[in-house]
């Protein structure tokens, strides 16, 4: 009555690109680099872990752990400005590199500069001289003690030796950057700018609101933007805010009551303007990036989606973490956990960050509009329910072995699936839904068009498996090794990656030698420990790890587990390598051998007359 419009939300769309054979190592590798406790340890920023004892507890509260934590932040980041884009990690990379490099040179002239309250690499590139920085430290020390110059010989020898070791590492990894000349991020956005973000029937008002986490990315896409577009592009950052404040809401702003421009076409930010500030003249956003706290993407979304808004739909474009980088910082599942939080806890009337987020009406089972309901809450209340009344029934379903195979009537209403076959595979990896027509053709499918493929009532009784089953089954499976990583055939592995799953691997196989009486055992899990030793096989730890839950949930039996193990150590040559000695050095970007990365089948149907 009051003429007061909300704007309606549009799916979610997810910006997808890959990488081709060649980066895709090259990504791999430099995660690598920045997560293994073997690679890059950050030493730059553990400096008073490294102090003699005494020093230490005088000058620094919790050395140890406060010098971990800030490397374990450090190595976060680096992996969210690489996934940030390519030139805000190439910038931040050489920083380290420089960084680390200065604080080598203090160990040749026996002065460590601490200083918490400066930052000493700002000086420096301001053109203060080290006699003039070493001055301010010893003024400030007399304030705060933890501003101070150290001897050389204050420190354990080995900090030295670490911060060479990451110098070198850093330096290997920048060289190799700088031959990367390519964006595939970059050229994925130019595309969806050119065929969706700025088209009139999605974009009415040809207006764009671009947020990233990172000032240099923000620069970047500024600078690459302006090539092509112009004047018409406004980039913020906490630098230029306030200044021109009344710039933005000239052109963003639906409410401005002034004179209102059109200055200004797109709007690129960091999370500087996530809060505060109208932009709903726009009514297109693009998340170039996943923020460190998922309610930002709240926010972000917040500043477009007003009453007011001059667009009628609000349209949100995400470009999500790679699986390389996220498998590191689990970003992406952070922030879907925090946010499926909020629409549980309040509601919510649209996704925000991916189609994986529950949006829960409370509404949502009200008597009479069973179309409105939502097919997945309503197949998770559907397996509470079903558990709840069948325990034991739920219990022997959950036990079913890997492999699970059927055939199945087609006489079903509208079903369309005659001589087709439903395939779920999953690795560490992923998991795919596949559907398999009889002529081959194979598509993926998602979570919900599976679920009603394989739904079936109790009553209904299987019937014999013909061959195409099994070739629908291995059409599906070639797909899958297809689609593996980047879209494209070569598997990529790295070295020496070493994480929470290579050290649950390593502490399984030494439970199992004291274990096994089997002879064979005993050499394969020498074998294998060699391997997950040197990270040469990616997958190892996993399936090391698969065989151990398989192993704890009493699945398998100890004699089992004993062939198995004997099979992955020959699956893997570990019996091979064991003879043949060290395998050839390689550097952090060689080729290493291919694995044959198989996905488990968990269930297929297929479809008969």
């Amino acid at each position: 009555e009051q003429g007061i419009l909300f704007p309606e939300i549009a799916p979610l769309k997810p910006v997808k690109y890959g990488f081709d054979a060649k980066l895709s190592k090259l990504f791999y590798c430099t995660v690598s680099y920045l997560t293994d406790d073997n690679k890059i340890n950050f030493y730059r920023y553990q400096a008073i872990r490294f102090l003699n004892e005494e020093l230490r507890e005088n000058h620094y509260d919790r050395a140890i752990l406060v010098s971990k934590s800030l490397a374990g932040i450090m190595k976060t980041l680096m992996v969210k400005r690489l996934e940030s884009s390519f030139r805000s990690f190439k910038i931040t990379l050489n920083n380290l590199l420089v960084s680390t490099e200065r604080m080598i040179e203090m160990f040749e002239n026996d002065k460590v500069l601490i200083a918490p309250d400066l930052n000493i690499n700002t000086l420096v590139e301001k053109g203060f001289s080290m006699e003039e920085i070493e001055e301010l430290i010893l003024t400030m020390s007399v304030e705060n003690p933890k501003n101070n110059i150290f001897s050389k010989d204050d420190f354990d020898p080995e900090f030295l030796k670490g911060l060479k070791k990451d110098f070198d590492l850093i330096k290997e990894l920048v060289e190799a950057w700088n031959l990367v000349d390519s964006d595939p991020k970059l050229d994925t956005f130019f595309k969806s700018l050119k065929n969706e973000l700025l088209q009139k029937d999605i974009n009415p008002t040809g207006r764009l609101v671009i947020f990233t986490e990172s000032n240099d990315t923000a620069n970047y896409l500024a600078e690459k933007l302006k090539d092509c577009q112009g004047k018409g592009v406004l980039k913020i950052s906490s630098e230029n805010r306030k200044k021109i404040f009344e710039t933005i809401q000239q052109n963003f702003d639906a409410n401005y009551t002034g004179n209102r421009k059109d200055d200004f076409q797109i709007l690129i930010t960091t999370d500087v303007l996530a809060e505060g500030v109208n932009l709903h003249r726009a009514n297109v956003l693009v998340n170039y990036d996943t923020p460190w706290n998922a309610t930002r993407l709240m926010q972000r979304l917040g500043r477009i989606n007003r009453i007011g808004s001059e667009a009628g739909i609000i349209h949100t474009f995400n470009f999500y973490p790679s699986q390389q980088g996220d498998e590191e910082i689990k970003l992406y599942k952070n922030a879907l956990i925090k946010l499926q939080g909020f629409h549980t806890a309040f509601g919510e009337d649209a996704q925000v960050y991916t189609h994986e987020e529950l949006v829960e009406d409370f509404e949502l089972f009200k008597e009479g509009l069973p179309d409105e309901e939502d097919k997945r809450l309503r197949y998770l209340r559907f397996i509470r329910e079903f558990k709840d009344a069948n325990p034991m029934e739920f219990e022997r379903i959950s036990k079913f072995p890997l492999k699970a195979r059927t055939a199945r009537s087609n006489k079903r209403a509208g079903s369309n699936l005659k001589n087709s076959t439903a395939i779920f595979l999953k690795s560490p990896y992923k998991m795919e839904f596949y559907k398999v027509k009889e002529s081959g053709d194979v598509s993926s499918i998602t979570f919900l068009e599976a679920a009603e493929i394989f739904k079936a009532k109790p009553t209904e009784t299987g019937l014999a498996l013909s061959e195409i089953h099994y070739k629908h089954v291995q059409v599906a499976l070639d797909e899958f090794d297809k689609d593996f990583p980047g879209s494209t055939q070569e598997v990529v592995t790295t070295t020496d990656k070493a994480d929470g799953m290579t050290a649950l691997a390593k502490k399984f196989i030494r439970d199992m030698k004291g274990i096994t009486k089997n002879t064979d055992t005993k050499k394969a899990l020498e074998a294998l420990l060699t391997l997950v030793d040197r990270g040469t096989f990616t997958p190892l730890p996993n399936e090391i790890k698969k065989l151990k839950n398989q192993l704890d949930k009493k699945e398998i039996t100890y004699g089992q587990a004993d062939n198995l193990l004997i099979t992955l150590a020959e699956k893997y040559d570990a019996f091979a390598n064991e003879e043949d000695g060290e395998p050839p050095q390689r550097d952090a970007f060689g080729t290493e051998p291919d694995i044959n990365i198989s996905p488990d089948i968990v269930i297929t149907e297929t479809f008969s007359d």
